[in-house]
């Protein structure tokens, strides 16, 4: 009894490692709300350095727009922590299709533009970012869909 008030487990887990299902259920309902809220985050990033950047067009505008995609990865993370439940492929492919999303658009405008933007500015921006992003789409897809199915255990 007081190895399982010690480590806060019951003593079902300390004698047959075996977690209280209940637990269990609750754990995986926070892992499936953080996994949806993650991507919302994500797109909340995306849209919020596209819009304020619209407006203002300046690198701390992008910067803002990756900071609130951090705090979707790291709801994701706390997701996987939380409990052994996987996230479903859809949420995994979005989180990473829409991560790459600002960081691609960064490096071509860069190198066409020779500054910063959200998303690509010209002809040429436009036309690269479609061909690599596409790209990183179908790859991304392609290389997740490989993984194994969350819902095997």
């Amino acid at each position: 009894m007081a190895l399982s008030k010690y480590f806060q487990v019951s003593t079902d887990y300390l004698l047959m490692g075996k977690e209280d299902c209940k637990k269990q259920g609750a754990n995986l309902t926070v892992s499936k709300i953080l996994y949806i809220m993650s991507t919302a985050f994500i797109l909340l990033g995306v849209f919020a350095a596209f819009s304020f950047w619209h407006t203002n067009q300046t690198a701390v505008d992008i910067f803002l727009g990756f900071t609130i995609e951090i705090v979707g990865i790291v709801l994701y993370y706390i997701g996987k922590v939380v409990s052994s439940y996987k996230a479903p492929f859809f949420i995994r492919w979005a989180n990473t299709v829409f991560v790459a999303c600002i960081p691609l658009s960064v490096i071509i405008s860069m190198v066409y533009q020779g500054f910063p933007t959200p998303y690509p500015l010209g002809i040429v921006d436009t036309v690269v970012y479609i061909i690599l992003y596409g790209s990183f789409i179908i790859i991304s897809y392609k290389k997740l869909k490989k993984l194994p199915c969350p819902f095997k255990r």
